[in-house]
């Protein structure tokens, strides 16, 4: 089982299996969301994700439905149109272990510059 948190501790997942996907993505959108050059993502199945904690949500327009910490406000996981039955988890919030590196890139036409993706993974503009 894999444990995530926001930054205070006081919102926390528990996740059951492996990601479906783990992608970084570019987009605005995204990098609004981590206030970085990209943001990067696993999505699990929406039955093996359970939240505890206080939690707030948000609808920034675009179909998702963003949850975050009623604390600290660390955006912590999300719902999106584009991945059906799939919980999307920021990546850097899980606790404790290694994580497997992403597979894709996605928003390519919106990435920094000076960020390299490693030829070997999947690129989507």
């Amino acid at each position: 089982m894999s444990k995530a948190q926001c930054c205070c501790g006081k919102l926390r997942l528990e996740i059951d299996g492996d990601p479906t996907i783990n992608v970084v993505c570019h987009c605005a959108n995204c990098q609004r969301r981590t206030g970085s050059a990209f943001g990067w993502s696993m999505y699990f199945e929406e039955t093996s994700v359970h939240a505890s904690g206080n939690k707030s949500e948000y609808l920034p327009g675009n179909g998702q439905k963003r949850y975050f910490c009623s604390g600290c406000g660390s955006t912590l996981f999300w719902l999106s149109p584009d991945f059906k039955g799939l919980i999307g988890v920021a990546a850097g919030s899980l606790v404790g272990e290694q994580r497997p590196p992403p597979l894709a890139s996605y928003s390519e036409n919106s990435r920094c510059d000076w960020v390299n993706i490693p030829t070997d993974w999947a690129h989507h503009d």
